[in-house]
């Protein structure tokens, strides 16, 4: 299986009072991965959160998006998309029942059952668990139980599942991963960072490749399958001394 793993556009995102949408930037960016997707003829693509730069996004990225995943789908491109901390889950998952249909998926809110996508190529199944941004009362509400922290209640979440690790398994996740308490180098625009929200590497390990949003430099987090994307553009001047952005091609 071979996909493409994205995160954090922040579509509709203005920077010094100028619209990443109006200038083209992020317009640019959408028709030059399309071209990708078509060159690396990848089976899914994967979007890690923070799709708007703000829960009530201007229609103008509302039109941009709905741009970008249709031209997706006439691709014959499998699309898997979870809500990040600027996200509205409920709007951005909107009518997902019936884009399922074309092979659209979409979670905004965090469930009891976990929702999975299953793909399967030469080599057998591969499953594709898909995580929007949590905190843990949310957790709580669907689990019942008490978190102290980010980290417990998404142990909380997995250990709730069925989940089979000698099959491959792809996680994707929009949090703040840290390994023993240090956080990741950060992009510079990120928001909801510094001491909040951390949730431990060790949580992520037993799966094959873990997706994250979140944090716009694109980096791995203790190990090579444990990975940022970044976010496609620089948000920030800080995210000019960072070249490493998205996207990710991913082979397994």
């Amino acid at each position: 299986m071979k996909f493409i793993h994205i995160a954090d556009l922040h579509l509709g995102k203005y920077v010094h009072g100028y619209s990443m949408i109006d200038n083209q930037d992020q317009v640019y960016w959408i028709d030059e991965f399309l071209k990708l997707v078509e060159e690396e003829k990848v089976d899914a693509v994967l979007m890690a959160g923070d799709i708007y730069d703000r829960s009530i996004a201007p229609k103008e990225a509302i039109k941009l998006f709905d741009y970008f995943v249709t031209s997706l789908v006439k691709l014959n491109v499998e699309v898997c998309i979870i809500a990040g901390n600027h996200d509205s889950g409920a709007r951005l998952a909107s009518m997902s029942s019936i884009l399922k249909e074309h092979k659209v998926h979409i979670v905004g809110d965090v469930t009891k059952e976990v929702e999975k996508v299953v793909f399967e190529d030469a080599y057998g199944k591969v499953n594709v668990y898909l995580v929007p941004y949590l905190f843990p009362v949310a957790v709580e509400q669907v689990l019942g139980g008490k978190y102290k922290d980010y980290n417990e209640a998404m142990k909380a979440l997995l250990d709730a599942q069925d989940i089979d690790y000698s099959m491959r398994n792809v996680m994707v996740s929009h949090q703040l991963v840290t390994v023993m308490g240090n956080e990741p180098e950060k992009g510079g625009s990120e928001e909801m960072v510094g001491g909040v929200g951390g949730i431990d590497v060790s949580v992520y390990e037993p799966f094959d490749y873990v997706a994250l949003g979140h944090i716009h430099a694109s980096q791995k987090v203790k190990y090579d399958h444990i990975r940022y994307a970044g976010s496609n553009l620089c948000y920030h001047f800080d995210e000019l001394k960072k070249p490493k952005k998205g996207p990710l091609v991913v082979e397994i």
